[in-house]
């Protein structure tokens, strides 16, 4: 074990400039900062200091206590980051896993593994995250490019331009705006509009309240649970299309399908012109457009609500290549449930 304790001074930054090991840094509340190298010894750690403030080089892993209010750059850990409590990172480069607690804000550049991020007032990412990202609790966040996956809860502004996976989001009160999405999106509980350019899977939403505009869906569109008043719905499928609303939703509806239509819930103003079917449900409040390849079902039997689920948009789909007879909704809320 190897400790040392750095003076700082009120209008420096603390510079990690290469992180050999893994890292942990958390917030404590004295002036200065410690370093240590639970494995290592004096020669595994170099300090240079320089008028903006000392930069450090760890051979080995190590644990930073720093001020909470300290500037913190890391310009280059090869291991895992762990980053807690403080107010200000901004990270360049980080070949492991980055987790972020309690962090003010985090301008990261590029995050060769995964990134998890909660508790933090902003987070965005100017470069490439190469493995998954999860954010929770976070006021913003703003991620240019991840390779995996996306799972956000609780956000309030999101902003992705390309996730070469999934995306999984519930909660997002402000905004939702993602350019590109490689796999399926599952969206729950949004307050905010939904903007997502392209998504190359399946589409499903639930009480989806502040709206939505999809425009290019490559598998099925599944809209169920609660919409907003007066909001828009815009989508455009290559599969299916499953409206499983509220009794009581209130919706103007557009639908055009090369398929066939399957309605339990009757249309008022029901109007047929070629492949397009509109009319409406209640007094009309939200606007529904939807356009699809395949096939259209409104409605639920029995009461029964379409659950959020990542394979209820294939077993509609399934069910649809089977001949259509009929669309089993209790069947559906099994698969959903299960």
């Amino acid at each position: 074990m190897f400790e040392k304790r750095i003076e700082i001074q009120e209008v420096q930054s603390l510079t990690l400039d290469k992180l050999l090991g893994n890292a942990s840094i958390s917030a404590w509340d004295e002036a200065d900062v410690l370093i240590k190298l639970p494995r290592g010894e004096e020669r595994d750690l170099q300090v240079e200091e320089a008028e903006g403030g000392p930069s450090v080089l760890a051979r080995q892993s190590c644990e930073v206590c720093m001020p909470a209010g300290l500037a913190l750059q890391v310009r280059e850990a090869k291991g895992n980051l762990a980053v807690k409590g403080i107010s200000t990172l901004d990270a360049q480069q980080v070949r492991g896993r980055l987790k972020l607690s309690d962090v003010g804000e985090a301008k990261l550049a590029e995050v060769y593994g995964g990134l998890s991020a909660k508790g933090l007032k902003s987070v965005s990412v100017a470069g490439t995250v190469f493995g998954s990202a999860g954010l929770k609790n976070v006021e913003r966040a703003d991620l240019q490019n991840v390779r995996g996956s996306l799972t956000a809860k609780v956000v309030g502004r999101l902003h992705g331009s390309r996730i070469g996976g999934n995306v999984t989001a519930k909660e997002v009160e402000g905004s939702l705006n993602i350019d590109q999405v490689g796999g399926n999106a599952i969206l729950k509980d949004i307050g905010a509009e939904v903007h997502i350019g392209q998504v190359a899977g399946n589409l499903t939403g639930k009480n989806l309240t502040g709206g939505a505009k999809v425009p290019k869906i490559g598998g099925n569109v599944v809209l169920g649970g609660e919409i907003g008043q007066g909001r828009s719905y815009q989508f455009c499928a290559r599969g299916n299309a499953v409206l499983g609303l509220r009794e009581d939703a209130s919706a103007h509806l557009t639908m055009t399908a090369r398929g066939k239509f399957v309605l339990s819930t009757p249309l008022t103003g029901e109007v047929r012109e070629g492949r397009t079917l509109s009319g409406s449900i209640g007094d009309g409040g939200a606007e529904i457009v939807i356009e699809v390849r395949g096939n259209v079902v409104l409605g639920s039997k029995d009461g029964a609500q379409i659950e959020m689920g990542a394979e209820l948009a294939g077993e509609v789909a399934r069910q649809f290549e089977e001949g259509l007879a009929a669309v089993d909704f209790d069947a559906i809320g099994q698969t959903v449930g299960a």
